[in-house]
């Protein structure tokens, strides 16, 4: 299943791999004890195969025993396990007073699409629909109901495909006939959906990422300033004027309003004419948080928008009272930092208004409709405790299902890590994919428009499973099929 995302984008096994385990399940499986077994086994594999770029940070980072990593990440991938092996469950326990075809058409798309849902608020990294952003997938659905409707359709897909396995017989024909024709009069007649979209009458914003490619420690100021006199130096060498500069997460060191350091840097960027964006620890009364700051050549100050979804064990620290002296007595520099929230979601550029994420942001589906809002929006990743692994490859895919449920256009600009222009679409129009080079440039040309789901949200996915259920009902009380 891991091959279905990126960076190996085969897409096309994910029906495959969902009915060759709807099937075990139904044809290989007695007994409930087998059913946990079996379907447990797949579940935390799963996970662990999707989410094992998280041993970089804990074995490089924190410096944790590999042994110790190896359990931590088995602990993760159960605690996730429930999500999936959940739904697969309950339809093998209701085996015995639910026929097939209801339990598999159903009861398993509508219980997945929960489970993710909920899931989605906790950790949604590897959602089923992020896998389709290919060009041969079913992306076309995303701008209509949206990651979580395609996995129900996926869900879907995959059951039917095991009840005609099981049982190749006339009494699925109508209703499997009818709701596909249901799906592909959606796709079919909705796909032109980048016709709707119009591009401003203004002229585009021109921008330039900057990375510098070198570790940072966002609890070690010093090493933070001579970051930042990397990235000015490299802003010297590439940036032209009038041009916005984007820097990653973390790139400035950590500083309040009244910080000497920003006033030198909004100097430094009055000289050399150009607007910076840039990823910040900022400390107030509050506490300390991950932050984007606006700065513009006229040496004005916009404000700083604070990140909303701080990351477990890397910047927030859970029940803290019980595991910070843990932490202390292994030595592992970790703090928790404070959540806050901002008096605005948005950064005010010329006539144009950005929508910045940090990082961990971008995965919450919560964020489509504020940047649905937007003209544009911007990601800050900062990727150095990942390494060279998958984790920055599939970050950049959730991003590009962002983009096409919201019909926006984004910049995904990291530190040691890819950096991408995404169009609305979901197509990566340009991608520094090598971990190395130092500068991307672009333009962004924000749409007028949103896409469906950036503007109804969950309509269309409630529209889709309505019509299903409707036809499965007319084709029950109409076909007089005993088993629908």
């Amino acid at each position: 299943m891991t091959l279905a995302y990126a960076p190996f984008r085969q897409s096309y096994l994910v029906i495959p791999i969902l009915t060759s385990v709807l099937y075990c399940m139904e044809s290989c499986l007695k007994t409930n004890r087998q059913a946990i077994q079996g379907i447990g086994l797949f579940s935390v594999a799963l996970f662990a195969c999707h989410h094992h770029w998280l041993l970089t940070p804990m074995i490089d980072v924190i410096h944790l025993n590999p042994l110790f990593s190896g359990l931590l990440l088995l602990l993760l991938a159960s605690v996730l396990a429930v999500f999936v092996a959940g739904p697969f469950l309950v339809v093998f326990y209701t085996r015995d007073w639910l026929p097939r075809h209801l339990r598999l058409l159903w009861l398993f798309p509508l219980l997945w699409l929960l489970a993710e849902a909920l899931r989605s608020q906790i950790f949604p990294w590897g959602l089923l629909g992020y896998s389709q952003t290919e060009s041969m997938s079913l992306k076309p659905l995303i701008p209509y109901v949206g990651s979580l409707g395609v996995g129900w359709v996926i869900c879907w897909l995959s059951a039917y495909l095991t009840c005609v396995i099981i049982e190749p017989a006339a009494k699925y024909t109508l209703a499997s006939i009818s709701s596909l024709i249901i799906c592909v009069l959606l796709v079919g007649y909705l796909l032109p959906y980048e016709a709707s979209l119009v591009v401003k009458d203004q002229a585009p914003i021109e921008f330039i990422t900057i990375q510098h490619n070198e570790k940072q420690d966002i609890y070690q100021p010093k090493p933070a300033y001579q970051s930042m006199q990397q990235q000015m130096t490299l802003t010297q060498q590439y940036a032209d004027p009038g041009q916005l500069v984007i820097w990653p997460e973390n790139a400035l060191p950590p500083a309040g309003q009244s910080s000497i350091a920003l006033k030198d840097l909004s100097n430094d960027l009055a000289r050399l004419n150009i607007d910076l964006l840039s990823g910040i620890t900022w400390y107030n009364d509050q506490g300390i948080t991950p932050s984007v700051l606006l700065l513009d050549q006229s040496n004005k100050y916009h404000g700083v928008k604070f990140k909303q979804h701080l990351v477990p064990f890397g910047e927030v620290i859970p029940l803290q009272s019980l595991v910070q002296p843990i932490i202390d007595h292994l030595g592992i520099p970790m703090y928790s930092m404070t959540h806050q929230q901002a008096d605005y979601d948005y950064f005010d550029y010329h006539s144009y208004q950005i929508y910045p994420m940090l990082c961990y942001d971008i995965i919450f589906p919560n964020v489509i409709g504020k940047l649905s809002q937007a003209d544009a929006g911007v990601v800050l990743s900062n990727s150095n405790w990942f390494g060279q692994s998958i984790a920055s490859h599939q970050h950049v895919q959730i991003a590009q299902a962002a983009a096409i449920e919201s019909g926006r256009q984004l910049v995904f600009a990291n530190n040691s890590g890819i950096v991408a222009f995404i169009d609305v679409l979901g197509n990566l129009t340009q991608m520094n994919d090598d971990f190395a080079k130092p500068v991307m440039t672009g333009s962004i040309e924000p749409v007028v428009k949103q896409h469906f789901f950036g503007h109804y949200g969950y309509a269309g996915l409630a529209l889709l499973i309505g019509l299903y259920n409707l036809v499965g009902f007319f084709v029950f009380r109409l076909g007089k099929l005993e088993t629908f």
